[in-house]
């Protein structure tokens, strides 16, 4: 499911090198804080009823990824000047 969603939100930040490890770690990263305190607290129980579902940020990760990608090519073409 990461593998997947590194690939989609990546595909939308082709002109920036090696987009797709930074797409990675902010996805790994998302899924890993969320999942360790949730587990590690003990909020929810450690069972594909709760895990499951809680994976899905991995889904809003992967839009929020390409959201960003698309909003940062299009600032910096825009004020290339500036830079």
């Amino acid at each position: 499911m990461i593998g997947v969603a590194t690939h989609n939100a990546s595909k939308r930040g082709k002109w920036l090198p090696y987009a797709w490890v930074r797409v990675l770690i902010a996805i790994l990263a998302t899924e890993m804080i969320t999942q360790g305190l949730l587990l590690g607290l003990r909020i929810v129980a450690p069972t594909p009823q709760y895990i499951i579902p809680i994976s899905g940020i991995v889904g809003n990760a992967m839009v929020v990824s390409g959201l960003l990608l698309n909003r940062l090519q299009s600032e910096t073409s825009a004020h290339r000047q500036e830079i």
